[in-house]
């Protein structure tokens, strides 16, 4: 139902981060990976790019790259957040969030 929501109000022109986030995570649940990749790309192409909304946006990417298995995407992301958080201090309230996205990244053999 998300899904198709925020299908509609984006292609009636409400272009808005939110509703890509909205549809990104629509398609998080239905564990349909590339939509959801997609959409939170989009979320993030109306951003700056060192903002929180970005690093909340980049959050949701790193979560989806583990749960498909993308680990080397997810650690490009942690590392963008990372950057994002100690250069804009309304980021770091994602500090939380990052560490425990962390905490599921394999460590190397």
């Amino acid at each position: 139902m998300c899904v198709e929501s925020s299908r509609k109000a984006i292609a009636a022109g409400n272009d808005e981060e939110g509703l890509h986030l909205i549809l990104g995570a629509g398609f998080f649940y239905l564990r349909q990976f590339d939509e959801a990749e997609d959409a939170y790309r989009m979320g993030l192409r109306l951003l700056a790019p060192a903002t929180a909304g970005a690093a909340d946006l980049r959050l949701k990417l790193t979560e989806l790259y583990l749960d498909a298995g993308r680990i080397d995407d997810a650690k490009r992301e942690v590392a963008r957040v990372d950057r994002i958080i100690q250069t804009n201090s309304a980021a770091q309230r994602y500090q939380s969030k990052l560490d425990s996205l962390k905490q599921r990244i394999p460590s190397q053999p």
